[in-house]
């Protein structure tokens, strides 16, 4: 996950063209190569970011993005908030009646499990989306 991929690179480690590999990686997994490791880097910077004391920074580098502004980027469009934000608040939840920032008001009632944030864009929703193989 760390490494520096690139499409070119993953198609000749696995002696593809790039656009076969392309296709044949979004028609098992249901996204480009790429996005797919964008995905996994967001999954464990988020888990680094919730579960150690790492900073932003290193939680970035040791994912595979070499500048923490990117790492931040994708973490703000997927949940809404930047990493430190959501590091002081890791699951929030609505208090009353009125919608908060984050979930517009689909959040759980008291006693019901949290569920994940919802991506902030339409294209993140659907990509979001990753199908496992049937």
């Amino acid at each position: 996950m760390a490494e520096p991929w690139t499409v070119h690179r993953l198609a000749a480690e696995v002696a593809m063209s790039r656009t076969h590999l392309t296709r044949l990686f979004s028609m098992q997994v249901g996204v480009a190569p790429m996005r797919f490791l964008t995905e996994v880097r967001l999954t464990e910077f988020t888990r680094l970011i919730e579960e150690t004391r790492m900073s932003v920074a290193s939680a970035a580098q040791s994912v595979g993005w070499a500048d923490s502004r990117v790492a931040a980027g994708w973490f703000r469009r997927r949940f809404g908030i930047g990493p430190s934000e959501y590091r002081r608040h890791p699951h929030p939840t609505c208090i009353g009646d009125m919608p908060c920032d984050w979930c517009h008001g689909d959040c759980p009632k008291p006693g019901q499990p949290v569920r994940p944030m919802r991506p902030t864009t339409r294209v993140l929703q659907r990509d979001a989306q990753i199908r496992p193989n049937p």
